[in-house]
């Protein structure tokens, strides 16, 4: 077995997402939630104008508030702050998987903190995206690890318990939602109690116990000190619940969201871990590897990784323990050499490797995205098939090649199924965002030139972040989309005297010929340049006026009646 010592650990993790952030670590917007993000700071933070994305990222706002109204100053700072919390989370993960094993089995822990992150390339993607969520779970570990430390250890005293929670409550007010993370510190300080047969000493209980409604109070202390009263911290919440019990994304973004989370061998090595914690009748672990489930149901189960980022820490924590059963398996062996294999471990070795190396390429109908990682212009897509049908979306042809595999969209940016070396090393992140980010500029240059109004079919920020790049402001609120059916916000750059008009029109009603009637004759405008979201609502839009429509990219396009195409 390959020994590592375990204080060199955070220093090979910082080398491994180094190296993967030199690789692809873009500063564009990826996913939506980070333009909406920034065009709030960008545009003065007058919430009259544009308000604030969402009022559960409140601390973050806070922080970025601090910044001066530069987008360029602000998307930097917020995406190199997501890829640094990514890495410190992920380390200060390993740390408490020490801390609650007790360090037992070294050799092993170390082995298992440096295949983590190959085991499970989420923890990759979350550095690579505008993240609040991450840098606030990275807040709350490094929470829990110091009041494990002042409970267990005797170590940091009355400080460390009074810094404790209050990093619980700062991290929680960056993202609300995580601070349901304090049921598993609670659960594991009971724990320590129990295994330390201090369960008849009143003082720990006064410990743990005074922490636990000490944290909650600062939660709401830092939510209300970034801007929010408790009453509305409890109507977010009760928003949160039921836009979450709602959601129902179609088959295919269920897969592509989770598949770089619940790789093969992470499955193999929780499902095997759980086993082994039975076995072993170390029940208390598995509680505590399990319970970070059961607050999640209050909102809703999600496979998102974000969604889950809440449970991971247990998930790793009974992984370790499968990890470490199949280590133990050192017969049969191959005999390299020196060198023993047994064919456990070699058998891992290549589970692990292969959604690295290994990419699942698909034929696709009726969707810009695919075969590889890639997204097609709507004159490049097949139109018939006969092959399986996923999510209203058809597919054939599947092939494994030695390349990225298909781009999924999910709500976290898009995920390939398989081959994470080619589109994290090789290059194909930054290729897929990068075209994307060249498309919405050549729209606003399109628009700027040609003198054409701009069409959006929801209130999506991407090309208005590159407006305001581009030194252009506005004064137009965008509040007036809850009242009317379209609205428009003009965007003037003073020094170039140059305007360019921004039309959202509601999401279906530029399907519907007569709102779309009434709409043309409301605005006078009769030709437009569109960017859309999501390649989809193009694909239907040609598909709807095909004579009017001339595609410019997998999800822009001319949109003109003075002529058919």
């Amino acid at each position: 077995m390959v020994k590592i010592s375990s204080s060199n650990i955070p220093y090979l993790l910082i080398l491994i997402f180094g190296l993967i952030y030199l690789c692809s670590l873009t500063f564009t917007y990826v996913e939506g939630d980070d333009a909406s993000t920034i065009v709030y700071h960008a545009l003065g933070r007058d919430a009259s104008i544009q308000t604030p994305y969402s009022p559960y990222h409140s601390m973050m706002d806070m922080v970025l508030n601090i910044l001066p109204a530069n987008e360029v100053i602000l998307r930097y700072t917020a995406i190199a702050a997501s890829a640094i919390a990514a890495m410190l989370f992920f380390i200060l993960l390993v740390k408490l998987l020490s801390s609650i094993t007790g360090g037992e089995q070294t050799s092993k822990l170390s082995l298992f903190s440096i295949a983590l992150p190959f085991i499970i390339p989420e923890l990759f993607f979350f550095g690579l995206i505008y993240n609040p969520t991450v840098l606030a779970m990275a807040i709350i570990l490094l929470s829990h690890l110091i009041i494990r430390k002042v409970v267990k250890n005797k170590k940091y005293g009355p400080l460390g318990y009074i810094v404790s929670f209050l990093l619980f409550g700062l991290g929680s007010a960056f993202r609300w939602d995580v601070a349901i993370y304090g049921v598993v510190i609670f659960t594991d300080l009971i724990m320590i109690i129990w295994n330390q047969k201090e369960v008849k000493r009143l003082k720990p209980w006064l410990i743990i116990g005074s922490w636990g409604i000490l944290s909650v109070i600062a939660v709401f202390v830092f939510i209300y000190i970034s801007g929010y009263s408790p009453k509305e911290i409890g109507e977010v919440l009760s928003w949160a619940k039921n836009y979450m019990g709602g959601k129902a994304p179609n088959y295919l973004k269920r897969i592509g969201v989770s598949l770089s989370l619940f790789t093969p061998a992470f499955i193999i090595c929780i499902i095997v871990g759980f086993i082994n914690l039975i076995i072993q009748r170390r029940f208390g672990l598995l509680l505590l590897g399990c319970i970070g489930f059961l607050p999640k149901l209050y909102v809703g189960l999600t496979l998102s990784p974000k969604g889950l980022i809440m449970a991971l820490p247990g998930m790793i924590l009974i992984a370790y323990f499968g990890f470490e059963f199949i280590y133990k398996w050192t017969s049969p062996y191959i005999q390299l050499k020196k060198y023993r294999l047994p064919y456990a471990h070699v058998a891992l070795y290549l589970i692990l490797m292969v959604p690295w190396i290994i990419g699942v390429q698909m034929r696709t109908f009726n969707t810009s995205w695919g075969p590889g990682f890639e997204i097609r212009r709507y004159d490049q897509q097949p139109r018939t098939g006969s092959g399986e049908k996923a999510g209203g979306i058809s597919f054939d042809r599947i092939n494994i090649r030695l390349a990225a595999g298909l781009a999924i969209p999910t709500s976290e940016g898009p995920r390939p199924v398989w081959g994470y070396a080619y589109t994290l090393l090789g290059g194909a992140w930054r290729e897929f965002v990068s075209k994307i980010d060249l498309e919405r500029k050549s729209v606003l240059t399109i628009s700027k030139n040609e003198g054409l109004p701009i069409l959006q079919n929801n209130g999506h920020k991407f090309l208005m972040v590159h407006l305001l790049e581009d030194d252009f402001l506005t004064n137009d609120a965008d509040e007036k989309l809850r009242e009317s059916s379209f609205y428009q916000r003009t965007f003037l750059n003073r020094l170039e005297k140059i305007e360019v008009p921004v039309f959202y029109l509601r999401k279906d009603r530029i399907f519907d010929e007569i709102e779309l009637k009434h709409f043309l004759e409301k605005t006078g405008e009769r030709k437009f340049v569109c960017f859309f979201s999501y390649s989809s609502e193009l694909t239907r839009l040609k598909n709807t006026y095909p004579n009017h429509v001339q595609i410019l990219g997998p999800q822009s396009a001319l949109f003109d009646f003075t002529r058919n195409y």
